[in-house]
């Protein structure tokens, strides 16, 4: 297939996803907040607006991730495009870890003293907390995924996984229709279930594709992300989130850091 056309046909491919997406995202808007009510609508989204404010450093580690993926991938038999996919996996997981103690130490303290809401709904606002940060964990960890896929060109890949979250985010929502209990509480769950997808998705991809990428991930890896958690503050003490990615990949003392737990995991 020649460049030009290949570089038409993944254009088409993102501009059809684009087009699905936003339909299917302006209709499940407008089932949400009949649903859901103005006040509830307004409390999701500021709460969970809040953890989802990660979005723009996941632009930049995407972004980055995939940079790097792609030139190990450009170095054929002499690249190493695992061992790059396995760091920063190792990353965005130590990152998750940041998130989990921000959100549940930060994040409650401040609805319980900031928020301006219903004393009554202060235990709901909790558990949208609680629930997006969740749902927040799934899409970092999706990253190295994403930039895997991107680096090897495969846009029919993501955008076939988006657009089957977008559906089933849609079909989930519809049940909000019928069910009578809290429903921001229902939504709260729902987001986690479709935010937890594309990971999956990715994963099973991950695997059939085994002669390009091994995952390896062991149980050891767990006890080592405490240290990566140290790495990880000195670093955004050092740079701001657009370096990061930089600065591990190519501070060679910060990496061989890295290389090192991996091997040992």
């Amino acid at each position: 297939m020649g460049e030009n056309k290949k570089i038409a046909i993944n254009s088409g491919i993102l501009y059809l996803r684009l087009i699905i997406t936003t339909v299917i995202g302006l209709y499940t808007s407008r089932i949400i907040l009949l649903q859901l009510g103005a006040k509830d609508y307004g409390l999701y989204a500021v709460v969970g607006g809040v953890i989802s404010m990660m979005n723009f450093l996941n632009t930049t580690m995407l972004a980055t991730t995939y940079r790097y993926l792609a030139v190990e991938i450009g170095k054929g038999e002499k690249g190493n495009p695992n061992r790059i996919f396995n760091t920063s996996l190792v990353i965005h997981l130590s990152l998750t870890v940041v998130l989990v103690i921000i959100a549940e130490t930060l994040g409650v303290w401040y609805i319980h003293n900031y928020l301006n809401v219903a004393p009554e709904k202060i235990p709901d606002a909790l558990f949208v907390l609680h629930a997006t940060v969740i749902a927040t964990i799934f899409t970092i960890v999706s990253i190295p995924f994403q930039g895997l896929i991107t680096a090897q060109e495969k846009f029919i890949v993501r955008a076939g996984i988006e657009t089957i979250r977008a559906i089933l985010k849609l079909g989930l929502i519809f049940l909000l229709i019928y069910y009578t209990g809290n429903k921001l509480r229902a939504y709260s769950i729902i987001m986690i279930f479709v935010m937890a997808v594309p990971p999956v998705l990715y994963w099973l991809y991950s695997q059939a594709k085994a002669e390009i990428l091994q995952i390896s991930l062991s149980e050891r890896l767990w006890g080592l992300l405490l240290e990566l958690l140290k790495l990880i503050i000195e670093l955004f003490d050092q740079v701001d989130e657009d370096e990061l990615m930089e600065k591990i990949f190519e501070d060679e003392k910060t990496y061989a850091r890295i290389e090192k737990l991996l091997e040992a995991a």
